[in-house]
């Protein structure tokens, strides 16, 4: 949550930044587990590449999948602009006409006038247009209100172009276990994992 850390620096009680259902949310560390390994992987999507044990899982659209077979797959990755959210208030469709007015063009104020059923004329004299939509809009029948989802996704999915083991060194390598709530997963630059923790 506080930036960057390296795996080895993460203690119980750090946050960790995770996705859920496609937005950012926190997790805490509870226990960390440090094993010896000689087998490391590279793991290289579109965005970035990180190294992880083969048995590292990776959130993929057909579920999770060790980090030695995915190859080939997708895996879900959050936007980094994304990890500190903007939040957007809305504004009811009657008072749009109000808002736009000093800022769209003749041929805008047009197509709004056709989808709303109101009649505009562009002044011809230089003097700037205007579109005025009355409080009274909405009973008049001419549009039918639509509901969208408004909250931005956090989230999408990146390919994974390639892993790679690393050549063994004489050094063994250390990987990392991180047992965490109340979500069992993290980011690990930006891309979705889950700790395979022994039960």
């Amino acid at each position: 949550m506080g930036g960057r850390l390296r795996a080895c620096d993460v203690r119980p009680g750090h946050r960790l930044w995770t996705l859920r259902d496609g937005r950012t949310s926190q997790t805490v560390v509870t226990a960390v587990e440090a094993a010896k390994t000689r087998s490391v992987v590279d793991v290289t999507t579109d965005h970035a590449t990180f190294a992880a044990g083969p048995d590292q899982l990776l959130s993929t659209p057909d579920g999770w999948t060790h980090a030695r077979d995915a190859t080939g797959t997708v895996v879900a990755w959050a936007h980094a602009r994304k990890l500190c959210r903007e939040r957007r208030s809305i504004v009811p469709g009657y008072q749009l006409g109000y808002l736009i007015g000093a800022t769209c063009s003749d041929g805008t104020f047009v197509e709004l006038s056709e989808v709303i059923g109101a009649r505009f004329t562009p002044c011809t004299n230089g003097a700037a247009s205007h579109l005025v939509v009355a409080d009274s809009w909405p009973t008049r029948g001419t549009f039918r209100p639509e509901a969208h989802p408004v909250d931005l996704e956090e989230s999408t999915w990146v390919g994974v172009d390639a892993v790679t083991e690393r050549v063994p060194s004489r050094k063994p390598s250390v990987v990392y276990r991180f047992r965490l709530d109340p979500h069992p997963t993290f980011l690990v630059n930006g891309h979705l994992v889950r700790t395979p923790w022994p039960r």
